[in-house]
């Protein structure tokens, strides 16, 4: 390659080039203004050969290699994962919804089948004692690429006594740890709690220490928070609500049967954290509830989308919602009705009516099973797949999911909405837009963080409709919640078709037990049916 040529421009003569810096100046001091425009333009000119020519010989002198990088390029990861990956890039990209559901669990099921490849491939090479493979396996997890070897510290006694610790679980000996790891540690106060989540869990030894065991416990309190053996969140719940118990005041007297205490009703604020139930004209969305709300149903919109629907929403509905939290000295009562199948042949419908409150979600229905479910509703919880049409003395109780949710809101009450959903979606609504009511994506994200401790994808409509109740009622009756005896969500006025359906996206079994747990602690009437 034949190098560019170097030209140099005429010699530019300055007398004096310091610059005015007085404030306000913008003077050239004694450098004449007619040299102005040649000086910069030649310097530019000068600059610009300069950067060519040191260009040309970075290309010539520094040698370079291409790279190709991949994204998840780990062993598992093959082919057949990969092209999973990309279909479902492709279906996200598309915004088909069922399709991208089917390929999530696809690609589950590819990811799991390659995991389990690999794992057999590396048994074969420990069985086989291919030890060269294994350490290049090693390398190219981890990615090391470092030569030579580290320089080895402790003896022979250490490294058995820790091979010995890490395999407790399938030795039958004690498990010792000396004095030669300089380790002074209070035996009384040290408990061991092991986090075991395999179905078949076999019995372990104790840990010992200067020959005394250590003792199993299976929860235990931590930096004030209770920890137990299943990372659940219901020991630190309890241990919350109880000494929250102590310092209750005393209680007025109610014609409640079951009125919830101040300190009660606060527990149920997501766990002393207060969040509006309802969305209104001068609530502000936090932004991370807003990130975290649209990845439940993969909206691509922005904060800002959101944020001016919301504004158009609440120039056509009431500014804020038309329910407020019980007074004290009053009693509120609460009938919350799911559409289980247990419901079938209850006989609750007058029970369920006797209440100041009736609350129905989706597609749940009256007409011909009043005997079961009753005749009254007064807020009726849905979102736009399972939108249907409301007499003018119920209250429509919106859950949106996305963005798209509240527009459908807005032109069901006007023009129709004519968009598309995993599922056909009402174009009109018949109901009285001067009762709507649209839940906080804040509190639906408080009650999947608090309540459910992140189980699920997100909570089901009835386990968000339950702690509404809860936050808005001084007495709550519960009818109609529950799988039926396969396991599955089946309703009482259908026959299920799908036998494997169970529960869905939701937690179905973790939130039935909440509901049980809340029931024996007398916080609300559990009414189980059939």
């Amino acid at each position: 390659m034949v190098p560019p040529i170097v030209t140099l421009q005429d010699k530019v003569m300055l007398v004096d080039d310091r610059l005015d810096r007085r404030p306000g100046s913008h003077s050239l001091g004694c450098t004449n203004h007619v040299f102005r425009d040649a000086i910069i333009e030649a310097i530019n000119v000068f600059a610009d050969c300069i950067s060519e020519y040191i260009g040309f010989c970075m290309d010539n002198s520094i040698p370079t290699k291409e790279v190709h990088c991949y994204p998840n390029n780990i062993p598992w990861v093959t082919s057949d994962p990969k092209a999973l990956l990309n279909k479902k890039n492709r279906a996200l990209s598309s915004g088909d919804c069922a399709e991208l559901k089917h390929i999530k669990r696809e690609l589950k099921h590819g990811i799991r089948e390659s995991k389990d490849n690999y794992k057999r491939k590396l048994e074969d090479e420990l069985e086989n004692n291919n030890t060269r493979d294994i350490w290049v396996g090693r390398r190219e997890i981890t990615n090391l690429q470092r030569k030579g070897g580290g320089t080895a510290y402790g003896n022979e006694q250490q490294a058995n006594e820790f091979n010995q610790f890490l395999n407790r679980f399938d030795s039958s000996s004690p498990t010792l740890i000396s004095s030669g790891h300089h380790l002074q540690l209070n035996v009384a106060k040290t408990k061991e709690m092991v986090m075991d989540f395999r179905r078949n869990k076999p019995l372990h030894s104790p840990v010992c220490i200067s020959g005394t065991d250590v003792d199993s416990v299976d929860s235990y309190k931590y930096l004030g928070g209770m920890l137990d053996d299943k990372l659940e969140q219901t020991p630190n719940m309890e241990a919350v609500y109880n000494r929250g118990l102590k310092y209750a005041p005393p209680q007025d007297a109610s014609p409640c049967t079951k009125r919830l205490s101040e300190i009660e009703r606060q527990w149920m604020h997501c766990f002393g954290r207060s969040v509006e139930l309802f969305l209104s004209a001068d609530y502000k969305l936090p932004e991370d509830a807003f990130n975290w709300w649209k990845r439940l149903q993969l909206e691509r919109r922005n904060f800002s989308a959101y944020s001016e629907t919301v504004g158009r929403l609440f120039e056509m509905i009431p500014p804020s919602p038309g329910l407020s939290e019980p007074r004290p000295g009053s009693c509120r009562t609460c009938s919350l009705v799911g559409n289980s199948v247990k419901l079938k042949g209850s006989n609750y419908g007058p029970e369920i009516d006797s209440h100041d409150i009736v609350i129905r979600m989706n597609h749940g229905r009256t007409k011909g099973y009043e005997v079961d479910v009753g005749t009254r509703t007064t807020h009726h919880i849905m979102y736009p797949e399972s939108a249907v049409d409301l007499d003018n003395t119920t209250h429509l109780v919106l859950v949106p999911f996305k963005i798209q949710d509240l527009e459908w809101l807005m032109k069901a009450f006007t023009t129709g909405f004519h968009g598309t959903s995993y599922v056909p979606v009402k174009s009109h609504i018949a109901a009285n837009k001067e009762m709507v009511m649209v839940v906080n994506p804040a509190f639906m994200r408080c009650v999947h963080d608090s309540w459910l401790s992140k189980n699920g994808h997100y909570p089901s409509t009835g386990f968000m409709a339950l702690i509404l109740a809860l936050r808005i009622c001084d007495e709550v009756h519960v009818f109609g919640y529950g799988a039926d005896n396969d396991g599955n969500w089946s309703h009482y006025w259908e026959k299920l078709k799908d036998k494997k359906f169970k529960t869905g996206l939701h937690p179905g079994t973790h939130e039935y037990s909440i509901i049980q747990k809340l029931a024996e602690k007398q916080i609300l009437k559990f009414y189980e049916g059939r």
